[in-house]
């Protein structure tokens, strides 16, 4: 069986102030947020030793110049900033 490897995409930072992050993808990978602001919310996936996680974000703003963006989400992202895929909002109200 192959096996999968998950790389890191970026990093994120945490607004002290309140519950919007910043995330950086690396400038090889930036053209990934190309029409991500297309769409109102994200699923972010983070990978750690004990497995992956998943959080749902609301997107604030999006530079694809520079690769960066900034997101809203309650929850705390823990580990490696692995990949991000759009949600609409449509898909959020169906869950």
């Amino acid at each position: 069986m192959n096996r999968v490897e998950f790389k890191q995409i970026g990093d994120y930072h945490f607004d002290p102030e309140g519950s919007q992050i910043r995330i950086t993808i690396k400038r090889e990978l930036k053209d990934a947020l190309l029409k991500l602001n297309l769409f109102s919310h994200c699923v972010i996936f983070t990978k750690e030793n004990q497995g992956f996680h998943c959080y749902i974000a609301k997107i604030i703003n999006i530079v694809e110049k520079t690769g960066e963006m900034l997101v809203e989400s309650y929850d705390q992202l823990k580990g490696e900033l692995v990949d991000i895929k759009p949600l609409s909002l449509n898909t959020i109200q169906e869950l």
